[in-house]
């Protein structure tokens, strides 16, 4: 609370005060009523009325409360889709060398006959060993 001190006012003369209030969120405040003590053949009180005030944030930091987030998250989903698509991407790539290493044809593949290593490695022996041998060996 502050207090401004006049000695004397002149009949007719005017004293204007200007204050500024600066508000740190947006909220409603009751500001307090004013006071003015005078003397004037005895001493008198005049209070004024109590202002109930809407204080209004800017429109950049509103902004900034609802776009930015908006942003980062638009951001965040774009970045995860494109991991997500590389990486099943990758995942395609990898499945197609395998299908090479493994020499699987578009019947296996379509039909997803899944083969372990070991066997594989038997299968492929054994091919190596007919076309080498013309025998067949089983087990």
């Amino acid at each position: 609370m502050k207090e401004i001190l006049i000695n004397s006012l002149e009949p007719g003369e005017k004293a204007i005060f200007n204050y500024t209030i600066e508000g740190k969120r947006q909220t409603m405040v009751n500001l307090n009523p004013a006071k003015i003590k005078f003397y004037y053949l005895q001493e008198r009180e005049v209070t004024s009325k109590s202002n109930l005030i809407k204080i209004i944030t800017p429109k950049i930091t509103q902004f900034y409360y609802i776009g930015l987030p908006v942003f980062i998250g638009i951001v965040v989903f774009i970045i995860y889709f494109w991991q997500t698509k590389k990486y099943k991407r990758k995942r395609k790539d990898y499945q197609r060398a395998e299908m090479n290493i493994f020499e699987l044809g578009s019947r296996e593949a379509i039909l997803k006959v899944e083969h372990n290593l070991g066997e594989r490695l038997n299968s492929l022996a054994n091919k190596s060993n007919k076309e080498y041998t013309g025998i067949e060996t089983k087990q």
